[in-house]
């Protein structure tokens, strides 16, 4: 017992040092306009939403977009444990008492998600209200709850196991299990519903168990848990000079052939090792995002009408320029 009680003031210790770590950044973050921004996208977001709940148009695709935005408050299902690297060696003793440990970041995850969870489906219920949904308020809400807990359980699950191949195949058919039962739920009777989720939850309650897992996933909770930090000193380095993340590497395949298209000669070196990195680090991401952001936007403009005529021939021009 005094183990987990030290393991459970180990989280809340290490829990409170992360927030006093980035505490300096969220400053900044604040002096920056970011948050008037912020703050200008909700009011004209929720203008646009009272409008819309007013008088939502027939046409309106209310059962695809609460299924859309359920499965994404529904579905994910982080976990935050603040564990490092040296924790297997100086945690591994202690496995034994680490379901505390860990019972303190499933209580947070499970309060963050539900939390908004009840906040979309609180800014859906009107739109439902409206479209062609059987089954009552109260039933829709009773079964949200029992799939966030099923993804809870099955992101959990996914962790344990041994190989990443099946992790991912049961992660994909997971998010996908999700979004089927959410429009079943929204656009069929409430028995139909829970009886088709039963069927789901008992399939993949037998899927689960197939699989070789770990009792304790350590390596996989760290590289989450580096991963997530990883994603706050990205967005903080927006704003602020933050400490130097070690960069990861990405295998993409699909971009090798790049490398095999480099001749094999001494005078290639440093071209052969420079695209190699390109490819394999963060960088080469950001830039296929900003290519398909720009092709976005080159499109919209394109297609304005505002661009018509001489004021369309002029933007393209530009862009061949």
């Amino acid at each position: 017992m005094k183990g987990g009680d030290s393991l459970e003031q180990l989280w809340s210790k290490r829990a409170t040092a992360f927030r006093e770590e980035i505490s300096p950044y969220i400053r900044y973050v604040g002096q920056s306009g970011f948050l008037l921004f912020l703050s200008l996208i909700v009011i004209s977001s929720a203008i646009s939403y009272f409008k819309l709940i007013r008088d939502v148009p027939d046409s309106f695709p209310v059962t695809a977009a609460g299924t859309a935005a359920l499965t994404l408050v529904l579905a994910w299902s982080p976990l935050r444990t603040w564990l490092a690297g040296a924790d297997v060696v100086f945690l591994l003793p202690r496995e034994g008492h680490m379901k505390l440990y860990l019972a303190r970041s499933f209580r947070r995850s499970i309060w963050m998600t539900g939390l908004l969870a009840a906040a979309v489906l609180l800014i859906y219920m009107p739109i439902y209200r409206q479209g062609p949904g059987k089954a009552a308020i109260w039933e829709v809400i009773a079964l949200a709850a029992v799939l966030r807990a099923a993804n809870t359980f099955g992101a959990w699950r996914e962790r344990q196991l041994t190989w990443p191949g099946m992790r991912h195949a049961l992660r994909l058919g997971r998010w996908a299990a999700a979004a089927v039962v959410i429009a079943v739920l929204l656009s069929c009777p409430a028995w139909q519903s829970v009886l088709f989720t039963l069927l789901v939850l008992a399939l993949f309650a037998l899927l689960y168990k197939l699989p070789e897992r770990h009792q304790m996933p350590w390596e996989r909770l760290i590289a989450e848990e580096s991963a997530t930090r990883s994603r706050y000193y990205r967005f903080f380095s927006l704003f602020a000079d933050v400490p130097t993340m070690p960069s990861k590497a990405y295998s993409r395949p699909y971009l090798a052939w790049i490398i095999r298209t480099i001749r094999y000669r001494h005078d290639n070196t440093f071209v052969y090792l420079y695209a190699l990195s390109a490819i394999r680090t963060e960088t080469t991401g950001i830039l296929m995002r900003m290519l398909v952001l720009f092709g976005l936007v080159v499109y919209w403009l394109a297609d304005a009408a505002w661009l018509d005529g001489w004021g369309q021939w002029r933007f393209m021009s530009c862009l061949c320029c």
